[in-house]
């Protein structure tokens, strides 16, 4: 069983359990869901700065504002050509 699935499971009786703590007292869980948290963060903002370069850098190659989007228009297109091929 994944540790996903463990925590989903037990859930219910957690929160149940959370509500039984006196005022000022809070449950909180750690362990692999806040590394998952925190490597979904970083993978976020290195993929905005990622699309960020690329777009910057297809404008100076094309000197021109409406090509490069032109360019990552294409790429839902591409994917699903990508996924058909596979």
């Amino acid at each position: 069983m994944l540790p996903s699935e463990a925590l989903n499971a037990a859930r219910t009786k957690l929160v149940a359990f959370e509500q039984s703590f006196p005022p000022g007292y809070k449950l909180e869980i750690g362990g692999e869901k806040e590394e998952r948290r925190k490597g979904f963060l970083n993978m976020a903002i290195v993929i905005a700065i990622s699309v960020t370069m690329i777009l910057l850098t297809l404008g100076v190659q094309f000197n021109y504002a409406i090509k490069p989007s032109i360019v990552f228009a294409a790429i839902p297109y591409g994917m699903v050509g990508a996924l058909e091929a596979l």
